[in-house]
């Protein structure tokens, strides 16, 4: 299953995320990455000049792919700069 899961905004953070981890059996390491979400995007909003009320910003979460070891790719393409990336 892929594709769009869920869109909240950003000041509802807390709640989205305590709903999926109750919701989901995650790993360790996704519970360990999910808590250090909010501080790395505090730091990447503080780069961004003129960014205010962050907290209606909308977040879009995607479910999963998983990519067998044949050497593919999954690529995401920013919306802002049109390039593709290689995750």
């Amino acid at each position: 299953m892929n594709g769009l899961l869920e869109t909240f905004f950003l000041r509802n953070f807390n709640e989205f995320f305590n709903n999926y981890k109750s919701e989901n059996n995650l790993a360790n390491e996704v519970l360990t990455a999910l808590d250090h979400v909010l501080s790395a995007l505090n730091k990447f909003f503080d780069l961004c000049e003129g960014l205010t009320n962050v907290q209606n910003c909308k977040v879009c979460w995607y479910s999963y792919t998983n990519v067998n070891s044949s050497g593919d790719y999954i690529r995401a393409k920013s919306k802002h700069y049109n390039e593709l990336t290689v995750i």
